[in-house]
């Protein structure tokens, strides 16, 4: 099994959705500054877990223009897009969204839409992708951020790992307790985004 397998199993769609494109999303420029060293000419396949719209997504493919992306999320919505009403109201189409958002790209990307630790394991399991990149944003609460960090560096070894959102607490804690469980070097950067908000991100320095 491979790439080209997984792509024919989980194929971008045909039929381009008639929903309009939404550039929402929680992409910023500390999340740029993060990932940019990690993308280039030479990068080839990143896995990311959290896709929503595909704002990040689309940015990571213009940095690494000859990569594929495959990008696992259930597009049902992680606890905190079910407390937001404007969230609520994107749920239902947040997959034919994405696929609008993403179409100009679509011969790059494979939606894998389950969740992060099937998706983990079926990859690698399954059909044995090895992967330069790994970006994890999905689901922010401890135990869901705590087993998508361990079962990556459990099964991607060789993969640079970057993640979102430090600033959360409980987010914090479960980077820390795994990095210091596998012996890992964990870098960190924030930044003021508004008067009241900062966003921060993590990545493993090798």
């Amino acid at each position: 099994m491979n790439l080209a397998t997984l792509k024919a199993n989980y194929p971008f769609p045909e039929k381009k959705p008639e929903v309009e494109p939404n550039d929402q999303g929680w992409f910023y420029e500390v999340n740029e500054r993060a990932l940019a060293p990690f993308l280039n000419a030479d990068t080839k396949i990143i896995v990311e877990i959290g896709s929503w719209l595909g704002k990040s997504t689309r940015w990571i493919l213009d940095k690494a223009p000859n990569a594929q992306i495959i990008c696992i999320d259930t597009w049902l919505g992680a606890y905190e897009q079910h407390t937001e009403r404007w969230c609520l109201s994107m749920l239902p189409k947040a997959y034919d969204t994405f696929v609008v958002n993403m179409w100009e790209y679509r011969d790059r990307v494979t939606p894998v839409r389950c969740t992060s630790e099937v998706g983990l394991n079926l990859l690698k399991r399954n059909y044995g992708i090895i992967a330069d990149l790994i970006y994890i944003d999905g689901a922010h609460d401890y135990i869901s951020v705590k087993r998508d960090l361990s079962t990556a560096v459990r099964l991607y070894p060789e993969a640079q790992l970057v993640g979102d959102d430090i600033q959360h607490e409980p987010l914090r804690t479960a980077v820390e307790q795994i990095a210091a469980r596998f012996k890992l070097r964990i870098k960190t950067n924030m930044m003021q985004i508004t008067d009241k908000a900062h966003q921060g991100c993590w990545w493993v320095d090798k």
